[in-house]
């Protein structure tokens, strides 16, 4: 069990020397104690986490327990001044340890469900640890109002140790920072290999026990500044689309793993693309000017109450049960007034273009709006010139015969597809009269290995033929047919059952589990791949010739 806290000494050997224990079977609970300006201890009794989620929660609920002043979510220094890229000096308020090993119980896995991967990105039988942080402000901007979190680092003033912050969420209103902890496999004992803390987080321990040391934050600004250009890009095309042409935003997306983000907007059904595009093209011309003339964006709080909130705020959309003054984000000579959490540029001109991209109507009323603003706009034209660079080579042509040769392309493409299905019914028929003969000779049974290079939809042409070439003397056939592309290992492939309806639906599953492989079917047909093939075809004409036997 972990010890019971009586000093704020103590907190951080507490928390991060468990770390270096074996996970116990029996719930561990512990006393976290936790340190601020005056040294006070502030205590509150709680498990071990079992998830970060987990983690985030209960840190939260010590935030708000906790005799320490700390500034709400709305109100963090990330929100009152968004080109704010450190922090000095904050203080720790609440600080929870989460750990879990993979297993549903832990992870929140459902039956059906793939299992979660690690922060690494790669599932791992090794236990991922971090903690859960609170501090009193936060420079690392929490997920919500459609913009990713921030990510960076923590640094401990007095020992220079760091931190890693994967992630930062808003938890019942207050800024919870996610911290993974560097675990590295140690000795085998117990249930498997224990976990043992790296240096840094040796280190990291031993910072945390001398008391509450001052801690400064650092965020990935590169990440912060992308997206924070894309968002302030998104609520002037809002804006413009409102105010100039009167079309509402029904959602957006940032996009995090592509440069091009989208805006949904509601549109007329029956407006035509072209007439859309001729208006985005408009929108986007008139944010560009905004742009030039370099406009303030600034933050500022008002109460719903106001009168001025119902007539000049753009977005009404409150939480359930919020009172009080909310944040808003302003763009200068009238824009826009619009309901926002996210992080902004301080002034349109950093935001240097907006260039509409694509266009496409998802819905008969949603029209998605492709779109990207500054630096992710060169990272598009970039991409672009590249590809287009590589298809130039490729097709042997200039750039603008490209369209063209594509074209020539398609129908030749088309062309030869009629070509090769033409060739294939033509070979299929001959196979079919082999099949037949084969048939006559062996009661009804034929087993065919059609080799390498076919697929599943010509066995279907096959068996098709095979079948109408009986006419009305199909009572009592059974023909199985394997194949396997040419990749695919000797024994692994395909198969069709095909033939008398009743008899195909008894032997079928039979079938199956002797070519040891999966499959389905009905009315006539049981189709499906198997990983020996060809090794058990003997095994699987023995079951069909038992079969007509029984039958």
């Amino acid at each position: 069990p972990w010890p019971i806290l009586a000093k704020p000494a103590m907190f951080g050997r507490a928390i991060l020397s468990a770390f270096l224990l074996p996970p116990s079977p029996v719930a561990l609970r512990h006393r976290v104690c936790i340190g601020h300006a005056s040294h006070r201890a502030i205590m509150t009794s709680s498990e071990l986490a079992g998830s970060p989620e987990e983690a985030r929660r209960r840190a939260s609920e010590a935030a708000k327990a906790a005799d320490v002043d700390f500034r709400p979510c709305g109100r963090l220094a990330c929100q009152e001044d968004s080109f704010r890229a450190t922090l000095e000096s904050s203080r720790l308020v609440a600080c929870v340890p989460w750990e879990y090993r993979g297993d549903p119980a832990a992870t929140g896995k459902k039956k059906g469900k793939k299992a979660k991967k690690g922060a690494d990105g790669e599932k791992s039988s090794i236990p991922k640890r971090g903690y859960a942080v609170v501090l009193d402000d936060s420079v690392f901007f929490p997920e919500g109002g459609g913009q990713p979190p921030d990510t960076g680092r923590i640094i401990l003033d007095d020992e220079g140790v760091e931190l890693e912050v994967s992630d930062a969420q808003n938890v019942g209103g207050v800024c919870v920072l996610s911290c993974p902890a560097s675990v590295r496999e140690g000795a085998a004992g117990g249930d498997g290999p224990s976990p043992q803390l790296s240096p840094p987080d040796v280190a990291l321990r031993d910072a945390l026990g001398s008391g509450a040391p001052s801690v400064r934050q650092a965020l990935d600004w590169d990440r912060r500044f992308d997206y924070m250009t894309q968002h302030s890009a998104q609520h002037l095309l809002s804006a413009v689309a409102l105010g100039e042409h009167g079309v509402q935003t029904l959602s957006f997306s940032l996009q995090r793993e592509s440069p091009v983000s989208y805006i949904d907007f509601s549109v007329e059904p029956d407006t035509g693309i072209e007439d859309l595009r001729n208006m985005m093209l408009i929108i986007e011309d008139s944010a560009n000017k905004k742009i030039r003339q370099n406009l303030p964006m600034t933050p500022r709080y008002m109460d719903p109450e106001d009168p001025d909130f119902k007539e000049k705020v753009r977005s009404r959309l409150l939480p359930e049960g919020l009172t009080g003054p909310i944040r808003l984000v302003e763009i200068g000579d009238g824009v826009d007034l619009n309901t926002c959490c996210g992080t902004h540029v301080p002034s349109l001109g950093h935001l240097q273009t907006i260039k509409i991209l694509r266009i496409e109507k998802v819905k008969g009323t949603v029209l998605r709006t492709h779109f990207s603003a500054g630096k992710r706009v060169g990272e598009v034209l970039d991409s672009t010139y590249k590809r287009q660079g590589q298809i130039t080579a490729l097709l042997s042509c200039t750039e603008e015969e490209q369209v063209q040769r594509v074209e020539r392309l398609l129908v030749e493409k088309r062309e030869r597809e009629r070509e090769i299905k033409a060739l294939n019914e033509k070979l299929s028929y001959y196979q079919a009269q082999d099949v037949l003969r084969q048939c006559k000779e062996d009661d009804n049974i034929a087993v065919v290995d059609l080799g390498k290079g076919f697929d599943m939809n010509h066995m279907i042409l096959l068996s098709k033929m095979t079948i109408e070439g009986m006419g009305d003397h199909v009572k009592g056939v059974l023909i199985l047919f394997v194949t396997s592309n040419e990749d695919d290992p000797d024994d692994e492939g395909a198969f069709l059952l095909t033939g008398d309806v009743e008899l195909v639906d008894r032997v079928g599953k039979n079938i199956s589990q002797t070519l040891n492989g999966r499959g389905g079917g009905k009315n006539g047909k049981f189709q499906g791949k198997g990983k020996s093939i060809r090794s058990g075809l003997q095994e699987a004409k023995q079951i069909l010739e038992n079969c007509k036997k029984i039958n």
